[in-house]
């Protein structure tokens, strides 16, 4: 006869040793399959391992000097909490304490930053050099032939560019990482594209290209099968000059322009465009899966005195309006809040409109991130600040 074990304490102990397993298990394939497209290539593993284990290369904190004699607004990232930030000689990361994690020279004389889920990716506008990394880990140096006009890079292995040959013939081409042979490349004649995305999981590709029309610059959205290497929709905003696409979410693109934005979904080709009707942009803020803001000013003689802040849903709805007479320079847009910075002035709103918090700020702001619902980091031209806001 089998003997059982009636020891309640001992029964109590196993019971909680397989929750344990059970729960280290699920941690471990919740994580596996989070950084599956890390994990299942070989060469991304290690350079993936050594990013995650980077020990900070100074202990300071903020502020934090910036290296370089020109820094672009559009050049300021934030990757997983951590700031991006690629002046035009240095590329730094800098974690949500002030510390460095990496920072490198390079190459490029004009660069322009995307990120995509862990992904990082410079290139030189109208120049040869690309460069693709973690935030302290550089994947590739990349020379290429012609004039780059934009780039982009997916959360997975896959990344894209546009270059443009001595001949004026447009090349827009997908790679896989550390592969020099393209898994698409098409040449493009009488396109002028400008911008190019990539999905998170880098199966969808969209591109926008400007073209006149009754002495008007419209535009063309084109969403592309990157698998499949074949256009799936085309859409045209016509009198608009679009200039920035992203995902906000995996589905979901947002391309701006100089009169009116769209919001496509890729899966079904349906789009909402929303016309600024006159007013000037001048500041704009996606936040993956939250949605985006936008900021505008009114033309003609109010426009001193009349601003607005726009939030907007990951479907492009309109969530609210929020009207203010200080003039906006930078917005940042995180969790269901707004930090507007006006000269000398930080301000907090939330959803419902309401201003919950002000900081002064009298430094020369070349851009503000959220980091949370009540901190703010501050660029400016030569340094990084971390500012807490009081009600």
């Amino acid at each position: 006869m089998v003997k059982t074990d009636t020891n309640p304490k001992k029964i109590r102990s196993k019971k909680i040793f397989k929750v344990i397993v059970f729960l280290f298990f699920l941690w471990v394939s919740i994580f596996l399959f989070m950084n599956k497209e890390n994990l299942l290539h070989p060469e991304l593993t290690f350079p993936w391992l050594r990013d995650k284990l980077v020990l900070p290369k100074s202990d300071k904190g903020f502020p934090v000097k910036i290296n370089g004699e020109s820094l672009k607004a559009h050049n300021i990232k934030l990757i997983n909490g951590n700031i991006v930030i690629t002046s035009n000689t240095n590329y730094m990361c800098i974690n949500k304490d002030g510390k460095i994690l990496g920072s490198d020279a390079h190459p490029c004389y004009n660069p322009v930053l995307k990120t995509c889920g862990d992904k990082i990716i410079f290139y030189d506008l109208n120049g040869n050099d690309l460069q693709i990394r973690f935030k302290s880990v550089i994947l590739e140096r990349i020379k290429c032939e012609n004039k780059l006009l934009s780039a982009a890079v997916s959360g997975g292995n896959v990344y894209a560019t546009v270059s443009l040959d001595k001949l004026g013939i447009s090349h827009l081409k997908f790679f896989k990482l550390f592969c020099k042979d393209p898994i698409y490349n098409k040449e493009i004649c009488g396109e002028n594209i400008v911008e190019i995305g990539l999905n998170e999981s880098g199966t969808f590709a969209v591109t926008l290209s400007n073209f006149n029309e009754e002495d008007a610059i419209s535009s063309k959205i084109k969403v592309i099968d990157v698998k499949k290497g074949k256009e799936k929709y085309c859409i045209t905003s016509r009198n608009n000059k679009l200039f920035y696409v992203d995902y906000i979410s995996n589905n979901n693109i947002l391309c701006m322009g100089n009169n009116s934005f769209l919001v496509v979904n890729t899966k079904n080709g349906q789009y909402k465009e929303y016309n600024f009707n006159n007013e000037i942009l001048t500041d704009f803020s996606p936040s993956m899966n939250d949605g985006f803001c936008v900021a505008t000013s009114a033309s003609g003689p109010e426009s001193d005195h009349n601003f607005s802040i726009l939030l907007f849903d990951k479907d492009g709805k309109l969530k609210k309006t929020i009207k203010t007479d200080l003039p906006i320079k930078a917005i940042s847009y995180r969790q269901g809040c707004v930090a507007v910075f006006s000269p000398g002035i930080l301000n907090l709103y939330k959803m419902d409109g309401q201003n919950t918090a002000k900081l002064e700020c009298k430094e020369n702001v070349k851009n503000i991130k959220l980091t949370s619902s009540n901190q703010v980091i501050i660029v400016t031209s030569d340094q990084v600040l971390k500012k807490s806001f009081s009600n």
